[in-house]
């Protein structure tokens, strides 16, 4: 397969395990953005395993709500900073710039109900 890997699944990059793809197309001129790996049913069920050992077992549900409020704040804090780039990403794949800002917004209320 070429290219670097999209999946993100148990804490690792990884390829579609079928090797599909799929194009993301601009919807402002047809163009491919970009090329990306398709997740398959297995991809899918094998993230979800992942994100559930992750929770039962894994170091954030033993985070102390404070730490979890800090690191909720700073992915709003990467959000705020890269929101121009992100933006414009967004609209390249869905024409939808909106998006980003509530990103923000929603990882603050969220950082903020945890205190």
């Amino acid at each position: 397969m070429d290219g670097e890997p999209d999946l993100w699944i148990g804490g690792t990059w990884r390829h579609s395990s079928d090797g599909g793809t799929r194009d993301i197309i601009n919807p402002a001129n047809g163009s491919v953005a970009a090329v990306v790996d398709e997740a398959t049913p297995d991809d899918a069920t094998a993230a979800v395993a992942a994100a559930r050992s992750a929770f039962d077992d894994g170091a954030w549900r033993a985070t102390p709500v404070t730490e979890r409020s800090e690191l909720l704040d700073r992915v709003a804090d990467l959000l705020q900073r890269d929101k121009e780039r992100l933006a414009s990403l967004e609209t390249r794949d869905t024409s939808g710039r909106r998006r980003i800002s509530r990103r923000g917004a929603t990882s603050r209320w969220v950082a903020g109900d945890c205190r």
